[in-house]
């Protein structure tokens, strides 16, 4: 009994080292996919889109939102929420945009632009930037980073005298 006993252990010890040897190994170093983005006619129509649908005031009313909430729950100085709105910089975000809509076709894009300038109420009611799923991930994502100060640069000693 004893020597079955040992048996079984020792299998289950060797069993569970070559499957945790096995996962390592096949688990290593494959770099991320490359981030899409868009050929450079497209580019020009995606940014037409951002600034049709106002999605840079939508993305700044967003993060104003997310810092008053924060700010509320953890008593900030009006110091520290002037710092971080100061932060809220659409150049840090607008790349996820552009990924998100890098598979469109001029004509898609330029039917939605179409869409949009037509009935510019539709803008507010269904935002299709907005409505992107990678693009509601990482504005949230971004929003988090935000709050936590991520993308405040720091005053450099030159910049403090000048003050």
């Amino acid at each position: 009994m004893l020597k079955m006993k040992y048996i079984l252990i020792s299998s289950f010890l060797i069993f569970s080292f070559c499957l945790s040897f096995s996962i390592n190994v096949y688990a290593q170093d494959d770099p991320p996919p490359p981030v899409a983005m868009p050929k450079k006619q497209n580019l020009r129509l995606i940014n037409e889109l951002i600034e049709v649908v106002d999605f840079k005031n939508l993305f700044r009313t967003y993060c104003i939102w997310r810092i008053s909430n924060e700010s509320k729950k953890n008593n900030w100085s009006d110091a520290k929420i002037k710092e971080i709105a100061g932060s809220i910089d659409f150049r840090y975000f607008e790349w996820v945009v552009q990924s998100a809509f890098a598979s469109y076709s001029k004509k898609e894009l330029q039917n939605l632009i179409d869409g949009y300038k037509k009935d510019c109420a539709k803008c507010k009611i269904e935002n299709v930037i907005i409505n992107d799923r990678l693009v509601r991930s990482n504005l949230e994502n971004f929003s988090v980073e935000l709050i936590k100060g991520s993308y405040v640069m720091p005053i450099s000693n030159d910049e403090k005298g000048h003050r």
